[in-house]
C-alpha cells in the first residue's frame, strides 16, 4: 500500500508551522502518523551590520536582535498560536555581523553592547545578491557604575 500526500498553499493559509496526524486503519489495526509542514516565504534575503561607537571604533561583541513584524501561525494538534520570527547575532572583532537566507520583510532590531546605549531601528530584508546593509553608531555611556551589596553585621558597643 502506498499513497501520496499533496499540500499546496492557498491565499487563505497563513505562514507558519502546521502539525497534525493521519490515521490509517485496516479495520483491525489503527495507526496514527504525525505529519508536519512549515509554510514559509519562498523568497529570502540577507542582512549585514557594521557597528561602531561614537569615537569611530569598531564594537566587537555587540548583540543584534532582529524581530520580524509579520505574524506566523503555528498549529499543533489543532491548537493555534501566533509567533514572530526573531534572530540574534553578534559582531566580530571588526564590528561586523551578517545573517543569511532569512524570509524577506520588515524587521525591527536592537543593538546592545556593554558600556553603550542600546540602539533601535528597522531594516527591510529583500531578495538581493548583496545583503541589506545597516551601519550603526552606538553612543558611549559617559559613566557606568555598578555595585554589589554585602550584608554585614555591626556590633554596637557602648
Amino acid at each position: 500500500l502506498s499513497f501520496d500526500i499533496v499540500m499546496s498553499k492557498t491565499s487563505a493559509v497563513q505562514y507558519g508551522k502546521y502539525q497534525d496526524k493521519i490515521t490509517v486503519t485496516n479495520g483491525v489495526v489503527t495507526l496514527s502518523i504525525p505529519v508536519g509542514l512549515e509554510v514559509i516565504a519562498l523568497e529570502y534575503g540577507s542582512a549585514q551590520f557594521k557597528v561602531r561607537d561614537d569615537f569611530g571604533e569598531d564594537v566587537s561583541g555587540a548583540v543584534i536582535t532582529l524581530y520580524g513584524r509579520d505574524p506566523y501561525i503555528q498549529y499543533i494538534n489543532g491548537k493555534e498560536t501566533v509567533y514572530y520570527l526573531n534572530y540574534s547575532l553578534t559582531t566580530d572583532e571588526n564590528g561586523v555581523a551578517a545573517i543569511y537566507d532569512k524570509p524577506i520583510g520588515v524587521y525591527d532590531f536592537t543593538v546592545a553592547a556593554k558600556g553603550k546605549q542600546t540602539y533601535t531601528g528597522e531594516m527591510t530584508i529583500m531578495p538581493m545578491t548583496q545583503p541589506a546593509y545597516e551601519e550603526v553608531v552606538l553612543t558611549t555611556n559617559p559613566v557606568e557604575i555598578s555595585w554589589t551589596v554585602t550584608e554585614t553585621t555591626i556590633v554596637d558597643e557602648y
